[in-house]
């Protein structure tokens, strides 16, 4: 098997194989400047455990670029894996900074794709950032919820915008 397909599959003692097979292929993908790494791939086929055995592994790959330009946590949030996004957030809270392609970050890209399901991963993610940062929630998520986009558009107008045009279409 290649790393592809047990990342498909899950399977983390496969992955251990490997390793037994190549100690270095993490590395190796990870010399790759825009790839779908491992994470990517789990991300995206909803793999919760296998997600977090990448994350204590290989930390640099949630915040690696694909070719398309995201990181893990956007395929996670495009894809509907809410659960991969709390474990991911658990495990680094500051992946929800992370800038992508069009300098966007995790909230922009829930705000400008805001469907209804997106909507409620926003709303998951501005209750993430008051429980996380409970001494200077306000001041934080005032902070983070005002950040522009590269037109100078707050999150929250870019939310209530899209959502503004899928009432009326």
């Amino acid at each position: 098997m290649n790393w592809t397909q047990v990342v498909h599959s899950g399977n983390i003692d496969d992955l251990y194989e490997l390793f037994q097979q190549d100690p270095y292929l993490l590395e190796q993908i990870d010399e790759v400047p825009f790839i779908d790494t491992p994470l990517h791939i789990a991300a995206a086929a909803g793999q919760v455990d296998f997600v977090v055995e990448m994350m204590n592994l290989k930390p640099s790959f949630a915040t690696k670029l694909n070719p398309d330009g995201f990181t893990p946590m956007h395929i996670a949030l495009h894809n509907h894996r809410d659960q991969l996004l709390f474990e991911l957030l658990k495990i680094n809270q500051e992946l929800v900074l992370v800038k992508v392609k069009k300098g966007m970050t995790l909230l922009h890209y829930a705000a400008e794709q805001a469907e209804r399901s997106k909507l409620e991963a926003l709303q998951l993610l501005g209750r993430w950032l008051r429980r996380t940062y409970n001494k200077d929630g306000g001041l934080w998520e005032l902070h983070v919820l005002n950040w522009k986009d590269k037109e100078g558009n707050p999150v929250f107008h870019i939310a209530t915008s899209n959502i503004h045009n899928q009432v009326e279409v």
